[in-house]
């Protein structure tokens, strides 16, 4: 996950090992003008919105990932898997916040 600015350390009590994580990451390199994608690239995708894929390119490049903590190196520093970023040693890509996965949230109402 990367660095923790050292003010907001104690953010991380009781964040331990095995503990799952949504981590939000601004995706800094994203192209923010593209409407459409072909999934994965592939031009044998039809093109879909932005919205229902994966893609980094989008108007508000918020990523969003569910992680493993795997290990607390220093109260400020904690690795995660799996984490999908760019840049040397996943540490380009800026984290804006994590929050604790809970699988007991509440189900989209249909």
């Amino acid at each position: 996950m990367g660095g923790i600015r050292p003010r907001l350390g104690e953010g991380l009590d009781r964040i331990t090992s095995g503990c799952e994580v949504i981590l939000l990451t601004w995706l800094h390199e994203a192209h923010r003008d593209v409407q459409t994608v072909q999934p994965g690239g592939k031009t044998e995708n039809p093109p879909r919105g932005v919205f229902l894929t994966r893609s980094p390119d989008r108007p508000n490049p918020i990523g969003l990932h569910c992680v493993e903590v795997v290990e607390i190196e220093t109260p400020e520093r904690i690795r995660v898997r799996p984490l999908e970023v760019l840049g040397r040693d996943r540490r380009d890509t800026p984290r804006l916040t994590s929050r604790r996965y809970r699988p007991s949230f509440p189900p989209i109402p249909p």
